[in-house]
């Protein structure tokens, strides 16, 4: 189980997330893992961008909503035309976020 013979916990006698690797392996395959995920999002966000562009957007933002009762944060992607500050904060008004500057443009 050991990828580089550097000393790593022996997964039958101690519990660990680790496999048997060391650390260097361990963390080395976890990065890997997220390159992965992330080149696959890229990817999914290039096809919407595409797809987007050729209906006619011109904008892509990528905005939080900060709910203002409290909770968890989101990240919303928005597609429009040339929009202006003001409609990107109405857009977030409508999402219920008391934050209505964080976002941010991209040109499709």
């Amino acid at each position: 189980m050991l990828n580089c013979g550097k000393p790593a916990f022996d997964p039958t006698s101690v519990s660990t997330n680790r496999g048997g690797k060391c650390e260097s392996c361990f963390l080395s395959e976890l990065r890997a893992l997220l390159a992965q995920g992330q080149k696959k999002e890229q990817q999914k966000l290039a096809r919407a961008d595409s797809k987007f562009k050729k209906q006619g957007y011109t904008h892509r933002v990528d905005a939080w909503i900060h709910p203002a009762s409290g909770g968890d944060d989101k990240l919303v992607s928005l597609y429009m035309v040339n929009p202006t500050d003001k409609q990107i904060q109405t857009e977030l008004k409508k999402g219920n976020s008391c934050v209505l500057n964080d976002y941010k443009l991209t040109v499709l």
